[in-house]
């Protein structure tokens, strides 16, 4: 995968690098925002995956599921990496493609019904690292992929 113009990249940087402690961003893998979905810009060596997350990872039915002010800095720890990642990945790519929500919704559905999108691990925990991010919304994520794998 291309990596994503040096600007865009260095936006998306700041907020994660500046506000993860040293022990996880120095070998952390940082992926920014590209036009298709997110790309990486850091390969790391460590499992934890930084990111800024998008409102488009709230609940289907938030009123904040549009918002473009909605930016979190937040890492994954190797578990939620492997099973939390995919569905953001899934959901960024058809925001990004330009789907509607219920066309989102159906196919996060499809692809947790056959077998396309990975079980939530034990031990998966998303740190929110931003001043304006909800500590409640730490464990959004995973209720969210909660919710969605039991629908």
């Amino acid at each position: 995968m291309a990596l994503p113009d040096r600007a865009r990249g260095d936006i998306e940087r700041v907020p994660v690098v500046v506000l993860v402690p040293d022990s996880i961003s120095s070998d952390a893998t940082i992926l920014v925002l590209g036009r298709q979905g997110y790309e990486t810009a850091v390969r790391g060596k460590n499992g934890f995956v930084c990111m800024v997350e998008r409102s488009w990872m709230e609940a289907f039915d938030s009123p904040e599921f549009w918002n473009p002010k909605v930016k979190g800095a937040e890492c994954l720890n190797r578990q939620a990496a492997r099973s939390i990642l995919p569905i953001a990945d899934l959901r960024t790519r058809m925001v990004m493609a330009g789907h509607s929500k219920a066309e989102i919704v159906s196919a996060v559905k499809a692809a947790f019904d056959n077998k396309q999108l990975p079980d939530l691990e034990n031990g998966n925990m998303v740190f929110m690292m931003s001043k304006a991010s909800s500590a409640v919304h730490i464990l959004t994520c995973s209720r969210v992929a909660l919710r969605e794998q039991s629908a």
